[in-house]
């Protein structure tokens, strides 16, 4: 059997070019055969059971509050993780979503506004607005009534 030395410098020992993963060797040929039958559909999993009642309270309360620290993004987690689970809890994480997503916009108008000297007053507004409002909306979810924001654009009816 012929005997090679390494292509590179740094390994001063031979291989054997009829050896399976030396770079001479030859490439074994591989048959790929498609089967007759398809592979079987995935598994159908069956929808989640609806929140109880003391559950939609607590998430709704949980989108209201933390919508003060994260704006927008954990009502929308709530609305796309529980909708259909719940009625209560779907409405509440609609309207907050729909209040932060226009506190947003406000936002972006106060910081164009902000080049006029006058845009400024919007992040001192603002920001207390949120904090009211979802102190307001997550006592209200507490004692179980439907809450919408005031002032907030209906983007989820």
């Amino acid at each position: 059997m012929p005997r090679i030395a390494s292509r590179c410098g740094c390994v001063s020992a031979t291989m054997d070019a009829e050896r399976p993963g030396s770079p001479d060797a030859p490439i074994p040929e591989t048959e790929i055969t498609m089967s007759a039958t398809p592979p079987p559909p995935p598994a159908y999993s069956t929808p989640a059971p609806p929140l109880n009642p003391a559950d939609e309270k607590t998430w709704a309360i949980v989108t209201h509050i933390t919508g003060i620290f994260f704006s927008f993004i954990p009502s929308l987690i709530v609305y796309l993780v529980f909708k259909g689970r719940g009625p209560f809890l779907e409405a509440h994480a609609k309207t907050a979503l729909n209040f932060h997503l226009t506190t947003l916009i406000a936002y972006v108008a106060g910081t164009i506004l902000s080049f006029v000297l006058v845009g400024f007053i919007v992040f001192i507004v603002v920001p207390i607005l949120v904090i009211v409002f979802a102190i307001i909306a997550s006592v209200r979810a507490s004692a179980g009534e439907y809450y919408t924001y005031p002032l907030s654009i209906p983007f989820f009816k």
